[in-house]
């Protein structure tokens, strides 16, 4: 950027491309309004922003980029006919790269119900602290299918953190199940985990 300085400003094309040179100011006149740009270069990934009086600056980007992103699955079947809570295996572990920045839960944790009408809970975990219960899953005999769920979390670590589900019948007499397989076809649960920048 510090290249706009020399002793004039001229603007010419170029099979469509604008060269232009500034006058040692860094101010360069276009239209109706003025741009003052950057005395230095910026750094990798900086971005350039305006005061709003045609003064440019490069800053770093804002937060929610994207760092990492961690996606995880499980077939196995797990039944619940209690209140005593199991994992779902649904589980996947992710090392922030920052302790300010915030981590995406996104879950698609197959739940059902059989042998009559159950009722489940389905409970987010960091580690072994509970994030979230996502209740009153599955409540049709035989009803069955893909809830989506999902969590921004603040771990405040740069310790590899691991993030699970856990299921337990909460009403009725049924079977209460996540990822059930039977002769028609295996089901499938998703936990994707996505780190964003907060810093």
């Amino acid at each position: 950027m510090s290249t706009v300085k020399a002793n004039t400003v001229t603007a010419a094309t170029t099979n469509g491309n604008v060269s232009i040179v500034g006058n040692g100011t860094g101010k360069v006149t276009l239209g109706d309004g003025n741009l003052i740009f950057p005395d230095a270069d910026g750094s990798a990934d900086q971005l350039i922003k305006t005061d709003g009086s045609g003064n440019l600056s490069f800053v770093d980007a804002a937060g929610g980029k994207v760092i990492q992103i961690v996606t995880a699955t499980t077939a196995t079947a797990v039944s619940s006919s209690s209140t005593t809570r199991v994992d779902t295996t649904l589980t996947a572990s992710i090392t922030p790269a920052n302790s300010a920045n915030k981590i995406l839960v996104i879950i698609s944790q197959h739940c059902s119900a059989g042998g009559g009408r159950a009722v489940g809970d389905i409970i987010l975990m960091r580690d072994s602290t509970d994030l979230i219960n996502y209740s009153q899953q599955a409540n049709v005999d035989d009803g069955m299918g893909n809830y989506f769920f999902q969590y921004l979390d603040s771990p405040s670590t740069t310790s590899s953190t691991t993030y699970k589900t856990q299921q337990k019948r909460v009403d009725q007499v049924g079977i209460f199940r996540t990822q059930r397989t039977d002769t028609s076809g295996q089901a499938y649960s998703y936990i994707t985990l996505t780190e964003l920048d907060y810093s």
